[in-house]
């Protein structure tokens, strides 16, 4: 079985499809895992002044819970973290933007991950 939002996560999380859709055709791939605390997906991104992909970073959205009182750890519902080896090493994410609203969300990665991050 594909390991997926759907099958790590039970259905009370609500994940909108339609942000659902727009990451799969932003290139976003759902790496949900059932010990984080919320669904996933990434994204390879490169930074605007490299075309290296080695020189990339990867942005991870998690989607949390609709209800703040049933998420696991504080903090808006969609959070995007960046990654990278020069950036935060191995040691975890750097949260570059958290909203509640989904239409927030949507226009995050449309006007700042798929046109580039500043």
């Amino acid at each position: 079985m594909t390991q997926t939002y759907k099958t790590q996560f039970p259905e009370h999380y609500n994940v909108p499809e339609r942000l659902v859709g727009m990451f799969e055709m932003c290139g976003f791939k759902d790496t949900s895992y059932g010990n984080d605390v919320a669904p996933s997906w990434e994204k390879q991104v490169l930074l605007p002044s490299t075309d290296d992909a080695e020189d990339g970073m990867v942005i991870r959205v998690w989607v949390d819970h609709e209800d703040p009182s049933r998420r696991e750890v504080e903090g808006a519902r969609f959070v995007f973290g960046l990654a990278g080896a020069e950036l935060v090493g191995d040691e975890g994410w750097l949260t570059v933007y958290e909203c509640e609203a989904m239409e927030d969300a949507v226009a995050f990665v449309t006007q700042r991950v798929v046109i580039g991050l500043e």
